[in-house]
């Protein structure tokens, strides 16, 4: 029996610096993708001012102003490439992670319990151990605007479980979830990382311009839907908002 625990506890050793390595990798990662999308911009900048300056002098056509606009377009594609590349990154990263807004801050304050009594209330099953991380979101504490609370969940599953549940529910008021708490309502979305939330505004832009009803987003992705019966768009990156002109 002695034995068999000293096999277990290697194994779990193993499997931890295991992990370790591949949160390690990841990071790594992200790091890299973000750094070669920042050299890209800073490149596409640099030929962008390169051919409005050949313009000016050449009077608008030159070998040199062709050649210089062919790299132009094939940096712009690349940049298109990399940035959809972090989006799905960041998107598969974020896939069990949650906000959480409306909830009142409070001194020595449990988030893992409110957030525990949130699901239980929705009428979803989820314990302690699915609740890998919570914490408030950065920003300047205010008694009239609660900072949201940042929730990493054990999968995809429990995540989009709670989204939906919250949306069948017509309201959620804080004082279910404590008596003290009051009565501002509760919302629960996905964490959308930068580049998805910023593409998400483009598109609500551009969908209002062309009468689009519907602009949203499931699993980390944007969609589109000009009315109830009309085709699905989806919009993975900004290239994409040209379906919806």
């Amino acid at each position: 029996m002695a034995a068999r625990l000293d096999v277990i506890a290697g194994d779990l050793t193993a499997f931890s610096a295991r992990q370790r390595d591949v949160e390690t990798g990841t990071t790594a990662l992200r790091g890299d993708l973000t750094s070669l999308a920042e050299r890209q911009e800073a490149v596409a900048a640099s030929l962008t001012a390169r051919v409005s300056s050949l313009e000016a002098t050449s009077g608008g056509g030159s070998p040199a102003l062709d050649a210089v606009k062919e790299t132009v377009t094939s940096n712009t594609r690349e940049l298109a490439r990399v940035n959809a590349c972090l989006s799905r990154y960041q998107a598969a990263e974020h896939s069990a992670d949650l906000i959480v807004s409306g909830i009142p801050e409070v001194a020595q304050e449990n988030l893992p319990a409110t957030i525990g009594s949130l699901a239980a209330i929705l009428g979803v099953p989820a314990s302690a151990a699915d609740f890998k991380e919570c914490r408030r979101m950065r920003g300047v504490a205010d008694p009239n605007r609660p900072r949201a609370i940042f929730v990493r969940l054990s999968g995809p599953p429990l995540r989009d479980a709670l989204v939906a549940a919250r949306k069948k529910k017509p309201q959620l008021l804080a004082r279910e979830i404590a008596a003290s708490f009051g009565e501002r309502l509760v919302h629960v979305h996905e964490f959308l990382p930068r580049g998805t939330w910023s593409l998400l505004r483009q598109a609500r832009v551009v969908a209002r311009e062309q009468g689009y009803q519907y602009v949203w987003v499931r699993v980390g992705r944007v969609y589109a839907r000009k009315a109830n019966g009309t085709a699905l768009i989806s919009i993975s990156s900004p290239e994409d908002l040209t379906k919806i002109c």
